[in-house]
């Protein structure tokens, strides 16, 4: 991960080590941190410059409000991607066409 990446950590309680490891390092590497969790930030919420919360303790519930998320955001990176308004001349088209992939 680097500038322009974005890091997407998910924990339902927020006390997740590697999770908040792993985004205390795309933070040192530029990359946008974002921590998805439930209703407590813990060590992962802390580790994150962006933090999306479902306010409840109930992992099941947290965990459904995680998976429809997950299915909005990717729609909208579908659609914005496939769709006429996709411009590969903009900024987040160039960053998409010259990724490189490993």
């Amino acid at each position: 991960a680097g500038p322009g990446d974005i890091v997407i950590g998910i924990s339902t309680s927020g006390a997740s080590r590697n999770v908040a490891r792993g985004l205390r390092v795309a933070s040192r590497k530029k990359a946008t941190a974002v921590a998805v969790l439930g209703k407590h930030k813990g060590l992962v919420g802390r580790a994150s410059g962006l933090v999306i919360q479902i306010p409840s303790t109930f992992v099941p519930l947290i965990q459904e409000a995680h998976s429809c998320l997950f299915h909005i955001l990717c729609n909208e990176l579908d659609n914005r991607l496939s769709s006429a308004n996709y411009n590969p001349s903009s900024a987040s088209g160039r960053a998409l066409r010259n990724r490189s992939t490993p």
